[in-house]
């Protein structure tokens, strides 16, 4: 990275130099909002996906609790 600095500067004007600079800073920033966004999107899609677990967990636990409670009475009935 150093030689490539240093053969930008032995080169280029500094009009030259800071265009480039601007160019790769664009780059570099639309890059990493891409990668940002990706990273946000992965994330939320993860956040439904355990939500979604969460409520058939919360349904199944439910399930179970009335089958219980149905089985408890029919025990105290005999």
């Amino acid at each position: 990275m150093c030689a490539e600095t240093a053969e930008l500067i032995k080169n280029n004007t500094l009009e030259e130099i800071n265009t480039k600079i601007e160019y790769f800073t664009k780059i570099s920033g639309s890059e990493l909002e891409k990668e940002y966004q990706t990273k946000v999107t992965e994330t939320q899609h993860k956040a439904v996906e355990r939500k979604e677990q969460s409520k058939e967990d919360l349904e199944k636990a439910l399930l179970f609790s009335a089958l219980l409670f149905s089985e408890a009475t029919k025990i105290q009935t005999y």
